[in-house]
């Protein structure tokens, strides 16, 4: 599900950037997430007109949604997004496939190339898809133990935070460093200032939303029961109808639970 939950990120940020130019029925098909339909229309299309690159990009995308980790489709779409990043004509399809190369790449395990890749993005923080690559990077921290390295990435971070433009991935990077600070670092007013800095961003969905008043009433419970419980509270006041409410109410349960045994 976390696989799909990532490919969706990268499908959605691709439509958002084609906006305005008339869809072809491999993108309709994406865009309904119907990837074993897109990719053989992909596939004729790039038959068609190997320079295609949107086609090509499109291909890649149907792929690695098969395929989200390892074996011959996974190998076939990191291979159309390197190339793509490496030699396409389009910056912006440039930048699409080397941030959906990272993201690939983290999937498929190599999360030190995932970083090299998502790097080369970061070096200049000037569009979504560099901004999310920002997110993804200290996202992949979290598997980190180094605390210089954490620390030093945390204030990279805050100079990202204060540079983008785009409220979905400020949100995200907000929602990422406040879980460094307060999992690997112990740093709870930190996390406090990033989870509400994150709270305040305005215009991201609601379903963006709803995903960080959960992760803020998961990562807060153990740390700040009581603040975590209004969180959980108000995901389940916006929320009547997510699937992980039930989950909500078993976090909130445990908390009253824990509460009652406390002397």
């Amino acid at each position: 599900m976390r696989n799909r939950t990532r490919i969706a990120l990268g499908l959605a940020l691709i439509l958002s950037a084609l906006k305005g130019t008339p869809p072809t029925e491999g993108w309709r098909d994406l865009a309904g997430l119907s990837f074993s339909n897109a990719q053989p229309r992909f596939e004729a299309e790039v038959a068609n007109d190997e320079t295609n690159e949107r086609a090509r990009l499109g291909l890649a995308l149907s792929l690695w949604a098969a395929q989200p980790t390892r074996g011959p489709d996974y190998d076939r779409a990191v291979q159309g997004f390197r190339e793509i990043a490496e030699a396409g004509q389009d910056p912006e399809l440039a930048a699409a496939a080397r941030f959906l190369w990272g993201r690939a790449s983290w999937l498929g395990g190599d999360s030190a190339l995932a970083q090299q890749i998502f790097g080369v993005l970061t070096a200049r923080l000037d569009s979504a898809w560099a901004e999310q690559a920002a997110v993804a990077s200290v996202q992949i921290s979290l598997a980190s133990n180094d605390r210089a390295e954490l620390e030093r990435l945390v204030e990279r971070a805050n100079q990202w935070a204060a540079d983008m433009q785009h409220p979905e991935a400020r949100l995200g990077l907000h929602l990422a460093v406040a879980e460094v600070l307060l999992v690997k670092q112990g740093d709870r007013a930190g996390g406090l200032r990033h989870l509400e800095a994150a709270l305040a961003e305005e215009n991201v969905g609601f379903r963006l939303r709803a995903d960080l008043l959960l992760s803020a009433g998961r990562l807060l419970a153990p740390l700040a029961p009581d603040r975590s419980a209004r969180y959980l509270e108000q995901f389940l006041v916006e929320n009547l109808l997510d699937g992980r409410r039930e989950l909500a109410e078993s976090m909130l349960a445990t908390m009253a639970l824990n509460r009652g045994m406390q002397p």
